[in-house]
């Protein structure tokens, strides 16, 4: 990993520090070249301006060079010297020729000037020439289109001017060898006047490439004269190249050694300590030791990027290792809650009532009870069970919380109401009774609403109480479902000794009440729509007569339906009571406990008989005679002369069939099964007096049970019929 790391980091410096290179080279070229034109244009600059000193100081340059351009054929052939001194020594001048106008001359002296001027302006130029360095010097004619042609050409050196005094006038009306035709430079010069001078560098296809200087010199009416200078390019190039050279020899040794020096500190400051980090974390991810991790990176400095990934390094592996202890206790707990809201599911259905019919020998009524549970368990429980053979008691309750705990709070609840209710007491006396056991030891401050009901079996009269909880629905046998708004009481649990009302509903065969949980009208679809108590009813209706288990079975595929993908936050709990009556399956009186009404108490019994075609003699008389012992009892020792009354329910169910007499009283307590039978060996004078009643009950009855419970003897008696007796 070293080798190849370090061999592209090598690849990639040694890129960089190339392309460096050939910027600083090119920059170096650029600011050679920059500095040597420059230090060239200005000594042009100050050549030009003596050149033009020299020849301005002679007022009559541009009428002498436009005479020399109208007469080309014949200047070009130069007057002898010794016939231009004859000319010169004949010639009268009357003021310094260099003062006179050189248009008012005759044609003789314009001739002799012409060409005196014009030798003089040839030697300056050479002189010039010879003294700068300069390839050429010329003096330009450019006309008013920028086409520029040659009037005067320095010659070689100043031999060459007196062995060729002609040479120099060859150049005459030519054009220049660099090309610079309709030149910018030239216009701004002659044409625009937005400059004196100028420089440019003309490169040719053949020949050589010239550098170019410009200075005005005169203007005429025919043309523009101008100073051109010229000099090969290859002189600057000359220059940078023996000042480029060395200085990038020496500045690619310097990178070389900045490339070794900067590889090393690479390699010691960022390759090695890298190279460290990636071997811990290959061992921490295969083996997850922390401890190794930390103790290899931690004496990395801190003071750079290294050394501050290290620490990061090292805090990384130590959070992943609280990361992965915090995730391994965190999934413990998780299975704990698992299992504890398993436990929880587990108590909370082992409390209902699953198996229906719940009581398959009761043919009065019909009642079915759903629990859906929610994702998270919850505190729902309904519950029906018989108080005595005449009394049915459902129950519908709403735990608050969700878990174990409200699970646990359910069971108690739950089994209080049991209990209280089995001592027969009415609903509101047995809220009120498990609200203030509840309030004794409520820590948690949990409540539970709850709606209980005690149906009279033979009458159809319904007992209720509401301590906070939905309102029940009722369907009489000829109508639809309609909410009972029935007075709530306060949660069970909230503060002891608070009243409880009851309030009745007078069932008749065909009458059907429906009881639920707020999971119900409180179901709620993704529109955050709630499914309410309005659509529970129309579901209800649709059932139109449905058995109970048809009703819940209506309302939760319309919940379900409403409800769609949405998740259920809520226990879905329903019971439903359909009420059929008695019939001629059973029969309740009440009367005043005196020997006299002991006839219409065994008539009662008997007339139930013989309606359901038991007519034996044999059980007629069992029957009577056991109703008479039971009903005499009562009336002569239950009340102690006092004035009472006792209450028989008598009932034919089951299957086989059987007759079930129920006497209550509000006498003093009395358990009559408490006295032994008497022992019939013994010869009746010797017997005590007592007893061989009772024993004549439990001789002709099958089953006979006494329980003393809301404040009433309750004895039961019952005989298995067959069909010998019908």
């Amino acid at each position: 990993m070293k080798r190849r790391l370090l061999v592209q980091v090598g690849i990639v410096t040694s890129l960089f520090l190339a392309v460096v290179m050939i910027l600083f080279a090119a920059i170096l070229l650029y600011v050679s070249a920059s500095s040597v034109i420059e230090a060239k244009n200005e000594g042009m600059e100050r050549d030009m301006e003596a050149v033009y000193d020299d020849i301005v100081v002679y007022n009559n340059c541009g009428d002498v060079f436009d005479y020399c351009l109208e007469n080309i054929d014949d200047f070009k052939v130069p007057i002898p010297r010794k016939r231009l001194a004859e000319i010169m020594e004949g010639l009268i001048f009357a003021d310094d020729p260099a003062k006179m106008v050189f248009d008012d001359m005759d044609p003789v002296k314009k001739r002799v000037i012409a060409e005196v001027y014009y030798e003089t302006y040839s030697n300056t130029l050479t002189e010039h020439k010879d003294m700068f360095g300069y390839d050429n010097i010329c003096i330009l004619a450019v006309d008013n289109t920028g086409n520029a042609a040659m009037v005067l050409k320095n010659m070689n050196n100043s031999e060459e001017i007196m062995e060729d005094r002609g040479g120099a006038r060859k150049c005459l009306g030519e054009k220049p060898d660099y090309e610079i035709g309709n030149s910018e430079k030239l216009k701004k010069i002659c044409i625009e006047k937005t400059a004196v001078s100028e420089f440019e560098i003309k490169y040719r296809s053949t020949g050589k490439d010239y550098y170019l200087g410009f200075r005005h010199l005169t203007d005429t009416e025919k043309y523009h004269y101008v100073l051109a200078f010229s000099y090969d390019v290859s002189e600057i190039f000359d220059i940078i190249d023996h000042l480029l050279f060395p200085t990038v020899g020496v500045s690619a040794l310097i990178i070389i050694l900045i490339n070794v020096l900067l590889m090393t500190f690479l390699y010691f400051r960022v390759i090695r300590p890298i190279t460290k980090i990636q071997r811990n974390v290959r061992i921490f991810t295969d083996t997850k030791n922390t401890e190794l991790v930390v103790r290899e990176l931690s004496g990395e400095k801190k003071s750079n990027e290294i050394g501050m990934l290290s620490r990061d390094i090292v805090n990384l592996a130590e959070e992943i290792d609280r990361y992965t202890n915090e995730n391994i206790r965190l999934a413990g707990e998780q299975q704990r809650a698992a299992a504890e809201l398993d436990m929880a599911a587990k108590i909370q259905m082992s409390q209902l009532q699953h198996q229906f019919p719940a009581f398959p020998d009761r043919n009065e009524f019909d009642i079915f009870a759903s629990m859906t549970p929610a994702k998270e368990v919850g505190g729902d429980f309904y519950d029906m069970f018989m108080i005595d053979d005449d009394h049915l008691a459902i129950v519908i309750a709403d735990v608050s919380g969700k878990g174990v705990p409200a699970a646990l709070f359910m069971m108690i609840c739950k089994i209080l109401i049991d209990n209280y209710a089995l001592y027969g007491r009415t609903p509101a006396v047995i809220l009120g009774a498990v609200n203030d056991r509840i309030c004794l030891s409520n820590d948690d401050n949990m409540f539970v609403t709850v709606w209980l009901g005690i149906l009279e079996i033979s009458t159809g009269k319904l007992t209720c109480c509401n301590a906070g909880h939905e309102y029940p629905a009722l369907k009489r046998a000829d109508g639809r479902f309609g909410l009972i708004d029935d007075k709530h009481g306060l949660f069970i649990g909230t503060m002891p000794g608070v009243p409880y009302k009851d309030y009745e509903v007078m069932l008749v065969p065909g009458d059907t009440i429906f009881v639920y949980t707020d999971g119900v009208p409180e179901a709620t679809n993704k529109e955050l729509e709630l499914y309410g108590t309005e659509r529970m009813t129309d579901a209800l209706d649709h059932a139109g007569s449905g058995t109970p288990e048809e009703l819940l079975r209506s309302v939760k595929t319309s919940v379900d339906m409403f409800v769609g993908d949405a998740p259920q936050f809520d226990d879905i709990t329903m019971l439903a009571l359909r009420y059929n009556g008695c019939g001629t399956k059973a029969r309740k009186i009440t009367l005043t406990a005196v020997n006299e009404n002991c006839a219409e108490a065994t008539q009662m019994v008997l007339s139930l008989l013989e309606l359901n075609g038991y007519d034996s003699d044999k059980l007629k008389m069992q029957v009577e005679v056991t109703v008479e012992e039971i009903f005499v009892n009562i009336a002569s020792y239950a009340y102690n002369g006092e004035p009472g009354e006792v209450t028989l329910t008598a009932r034919i169910s089951g299957d086989p069939e059987s007759l079930t007499v129920v006497f209550e009283d509000g006498g003093a307590p009395f358990d009559p099964l408490s006295k032994k039978d008497p022992d019939l060996s013994i010869p009746i004078e010797e017997r005590r007096i007592g007893g061989l009643g009772i024993y004549l009950i439990k001789d002709n009855m099958d089953d006979i049970r006494y329980e003393y419970k809301g404040r009433k003897n309750v004895l039961t008696i019952t005989k298995i019929l067959t069909r010998e007796q019908q």
